[in-house]
């Protein structure tokens, strides 16, 4: 539909819902409520289209 096609990220959203599920499960099962903030890296993939080309 577009010329020249647009390159674009892939984000890896099931793997950040799984991620994100896991993490809260295990705050829910700490008995602490002192819990720090976490940073998780997941890999993204750069799809080169004509638009950079």
């Amino acid at each position: 539909m577009i010329d020249p096609s647009l390159t674009t990220i892939n984000q890896p959203f099931y793997e950040m819902g799984k991620k994100a599920a896991e993490m809260l499960i295990e705050m829910i099962g700490k008995e602490t409520k002192n819990n720090k903030p976490t940073t998780v890296t997941l890999e993204a993939e750069l799809i080169i289209r004509g638009s950079t080309k």
